[in-house]
């Protein structure tokens, strides 16, 4: 009861400043596309603030499809660590110190926030329409085209494409 009483009290004497600050980074998580939950499990008490911060995320409106768990400092725990389900659960267990378990965080990222992303090879007229591309998709590589103009093999999703060539025109191919 008394760490709630403290957090309150935090809250309640916090400097304006701190408090808008710390009010518009809540409204930026709510509106994010996707919401990486750090865990720290080198600490003891994780389980219990990883179940406070779910409930702040609930609070927020933030809904649970829309939130990663990361349980990071894996390589401080003692034995298998980032491999032993038993002692950290979720699929993206890593170091970041290390650099183990990236790879799979990069993976769950892309495929969350890019699942509906597919390749596209556009043609575009000049160095402003390829500009242009690049502000609407993921430019993998660009070339001259044979009749002029560029090449372009993109990412990005079907919608943008649709969107860009009815907008700035080009041929997708």
């Amino acid at each position: 009861m008394a760490g709630r009483t403290t957090r309150r009290r935090f809250i309640r004497d916090m400097p304006q400043e701190l408090f808008t600050s710390f009010t518009a980074t809540l409204e930026e998580v709510r509106q994010a596309d996707l919401v990486l939950h750090v865990i720290d499990v080198a600490d003891a008490g994780w389980p219990g603030r990883k179940l406070e911060v779910e409930k702040v995320l609930r609070q927020l409106g933030v809904a649970a499809d829309k939130v990663v768990p990361v349980y990071n400092k894996v390589d401080l725990l003692p034995g298998p660590g980032l491999s032993d389900p038993a002692a950290v659960p979720g699929p993206l267990r890593l170091s970041a110190l290390k650099g183990s378990g990236l790879a799979e965080l990069k993976e769950e990222v892309f495929r969350r926030h890019f699942h509906d992303y597919a390749a596209y090879t556009l043609e575009v007229e000049d160095e402003r329409g390829l500009e242009a591309l690049g502000r609407w998709a993921i430019v993998l590589e660009k070339e001259p085209a044979p009749a002029g103009g560029f090449r372009a093999r993109v990412l990005c999703s079907r919608e943008n494409m649709l969107q860009f060539e009815e907008t700035r025109g080009g041929v997708v191919r």
